[in-house]
């Protein structure tokens, strides 16, 4: 008798755990894109959706065998909160998915971090021969070389570019195609 009842005791609270995790998953992943104290929780972020798939697949098959009286519920009432329970953990994904609810602190974070991944640097030696005014204007002519940042001093070349519109490689192969002598560092 005791046995059984040292058995009894973690499969209780692992079921109170999952029933509740029903909920709470759902909403600890709202928490960790909105609260400014539990950015600790966003690196998690993907664990959490990633159960909360789980507890809405897990919930729609309850529902489904429900509904075609396969496993039915025991009264209206765990109907009820299956239904509350799968609109919770839905409303939960879609917040987490889209995140409305971000301050303007962390847009502006975000599109920092976009620009600073996106903007590269170049450093290209240069011939004495070279014509500085042709080269710039060349340079100006490349999509994705931001044409306001191009210096060009002691026979270098200083630049920078947008990564994800055109490589380091490009703009090397498209200034010797124009006919300018120029060396990648």
């Amino acid at each position: 008798m005791r046995f059984r009842s040292i058995f009894t005791l973690p499969v209780t609270l692992l079921a109170i755990f999952l029933h509740l995790s029903c909920c709470l998953f759902p909403l600890i992943s709202i928490a960790a894109i909105s609260g400014p104290y539990l950015d600790v929780l966003s690196s998690y972020k993907f664990v959490f959706i990633g159960i909360q798939y789980v507890v809405i697949f897990y919930l729609l098959i309850r529902l489904v065998l429900d509904k075609f009286r396969l496993k039915r519920f025991c009264g209206i009432g765990e109907r009820v909160m299956h239904f509350a329970s799968l609109a919770i953990a839905f409303a939960g994904l879609v917040l987490s998915t889209f995140e409305p609810f971000k301050t303007e602190n962390q847009r502006l974070a975000e599109q920092r971090f976009e620009l600073f991944k996106n903007h590269r640097q170049l450093h290209i030696n240069l011939t004495d021969r070279c014509n500085y005014e042709k080269l710039r204007s060349d340079l100006a002519d490349i999509k994705g070389v931001k044409s306001n940042r191009i210096k060009i001093a002691d026979n270098r070349l200083l630049l920078t570019f947008q990564s994800n519109r055109i490589s380091r490689k490009e703009i090397v192969r498209i200034l010797r195609g124009k006919g300018h002598e120029v060396q990648d560092l």
